[in-house]
């Protein structure tokens, strides 16, 4: 494959999968509702988000398959940099660079890739097993519990946690600031710090307003 290919592939404007021009669409055909544009391919089923306020593709197209790699790639990457643990594992003062940038160099140099080509957006599944492999070691070492790093919890945070696990709702996934749990069959975000939550699939407001206040009395 040609340059040229490989880069419309990048760009989202020929399919990974059969080589096809895309589709330019809004993402409402795939998800119901709108969460911006998508480069598509229907019959290979892949689609790829474009950055906000843009068309440039996120990656490459992403069929079924890769799009679940990718989301478990991202579950233990992203934390490296979220909860502040890049800082940990690589020492290296980085001016002007984010958290996020400084965790890609770093996966960069671990996956012997360029740093111009290490991104999640791009990878085919071998290389998001591969982030994993990277990743999750480096989580666990650094005292992931349950599944989770968190670095620190507040006595909110730990109020709150019991609070929910006590009314019988299962944590799914937790930050230093953020529980997620799964209520009336939606996934509810919820901040101790702030004292609020959202829950986009939650149809009646004043249920997550009434889980609120149940917490916060508890």
């Amino acid at each position: 494959m040609d340059h040229s290919a490989i880069k419309s592939i990048t760009k989202g404007e020929i399919c990974p999968y059969c080589f096809k021009g895309t589709e330019y669409i809004d993402s409402i055909e795939v998800y119901g509702r709108s969460y911006g544009m998508i480069y598509i391919c229907r019959d290979c089923n892949a689609y790829v988000g474009v950055h906000k306020g843009t068309n440039i593709a996120l990656g490459r197209l992403a069929n079924e398959e890769l799009r679940a790699a990718k989301k478990r790639a991202h579950f233990f990457f992203d934390k490296i940099f979220k909860d502040g643990l890049i800082d940990e594992i690589w020492k290296e003062s980085l001016p002007i660079t984010s958290k996020r940038k400084k965790a890609y160099k770093w996966l960069s140099i671990q996956m012997g890739i360029p740093e111009n080509e290490c991104h999640i957006g791009y990878f085919d599944v071998d290389k998001c097993n591969q982030v994993i492999e990277i990743c999750k070691p480096v989580l666990e070492e650094a005292g992931l519990e349950k599944g989770e790093y968190v670095t620190y919890e507040s006595p909110k945070m730990i109020e709150a946690k019991k609070t929910i696990e006590d009314l019988g709702y299962k944590i799914h996934y937790r930050t230093n600031s953020e529980i997620r749990f799964l209520f009336k069959g939606a996934i509810v975000r919820y901040y101790p710090e702030r004292g609020w939550a959202s829950g986009q699939s939650i149809k009646d407001g004043r249920d997550l307003k009434n889980l609120v206040s149940q917490i916060k009395m508890s």
